[in-house]
């Protein structure tokens, strides 16, 4: 595939992006369709490029200046033809190549939530693009996932990553600080250093993720999925998860990047059905579970106990397409 400065007034080029637009608004929620059409392409912070075969444009991409050494992956599509041949990765390398030699530090994209985004949100990963936390000029938003590739930036942003033994003191210290001052772990004592390793040796064993969410090198988050009612195989389609986030580190889309991140992973290992159990006083958890797609699946009263009072606790689900 050759790759040239995409002439935005070439009707065949056009007719690939108009495939794009198309695509990206139908699969989509009304208003959260960020692709830019030609008149934003024409932007004079953008370079846009196209992939050709032969006189045929076969994959589209572009590369938006953000400032202070940021820039954003715009725009990348394949002609349905050409997928799973190479030319997306051809593209996005392309476009990584060029915002190394423009000397940006970090580039990032947004990408639908929804499962017809999936094939893409793989490839960004492979190619080393973490989970994150919006950027500038986004909002949170269920319909959007995030993703950032350091290219040497000096400024720290949260990304998501798999968990290594290293991570367990941080992991320990989030749950602990949540264990003393909250319902969302149905537990009095603190665990120990011990626990949490052979928690987390058993979920590496069984196959099951267990990732983090790291700025620079303080973990302000993890996030794992294992068995549901384990000793049935009949369920063997189903997950539990559990996300937790350090104080002073919620409200800023650090537990959403990292369930989503997990919920990708369940989805390429066949998951059928992602279940959370969450206390129901608990609002703003079931806040954040249901803009990720997640309902409501049983209320059970008074199952737990905890700080001298009953403790309702809440199912929530969502099934994986």
């Amino acid at each position: 595939m050759r790759i040239a400065f995409g002439d935005l007034d070439d009707p065949r080029i056009l007719a690939l992006l108009q495939t794009h637009l198309t695509q990206c608004r139908a699969e989509t929620a009304a208003g959260s369709a960020h692709a830019l059409d030609v008149s934003g392409l024409k932007a004079p912070d953008i370079e846009f490029y196209a992939g050709w075969d032969g006189d045929t444009p076969v994959a589209v991409g572009a590369l938006k200046q953000l400032g202070d050494g940021r820039g954003e992956v715009k725009s990348m599509h394949t002609a349905a033809a050409k997928r799973r041949t190479g030319a997306g990765v051809e593209m996005l390398a392309h476009l990584v190549r060029r915002a190394r030699a423009l000397g940006l530090k970090r580039v990032s994209l947004e990408t639908g939530s929804w499962d017809f985004f999936l094939p893409a949100r793989r490839l960004y990963r492979r190619y080393g693009f973490c989970d994150c936390p919006p950027f500038a000029p986004y909002k949170a938003d269920p319909n959007s996932v995030f993703l950032t590739l350091d290219l040497g930036d000096e400024q720290p942003v949260v990304e998501t990553r798999e968990a290594n033994e290293a991570d367990l003191p941080a992991i320990l210290a989030i749950y602990n600080a949540i264990i003393a001052t909250s319902t969302a772990i149905y537990r009095d004592a603190p665990t120990t250093l011990e626990e949490r390793a052979g928690w987390f040796n058993a979920r590496r064993a069984a196959g099951y993720p267990v990732l983090v969410a790291e700025r620079g090198e303080e973990v302000l988050g993890f996030a794992s999925y294992g068995d549901w009612r384990g000793a049935f195989p009949g369920y063997r389609h189903t997950v539990e998860h559990t996300v937790h986030i350090a104080d002073g580190a919620r409200g800023a889309g650090v537990g959403a990047a990292l369930l989503g991140h997990l919920l990708d992973l369940a989805r390429e290992a066949g998951v059928h059905v992602m279940l959370g159990a969450v206390d129901a006083d608990n609002a703003g958890s079931l806040r954040f579970h249901e803009r990720l797609g997640f309902v409501r699946a049983a209320h059970f009263h008074e199952v737990g106990r905890k700080f001298g009072r009953w403790l309702d606790l809440v199912f929530v689900q969502k099934t994986l397409a």
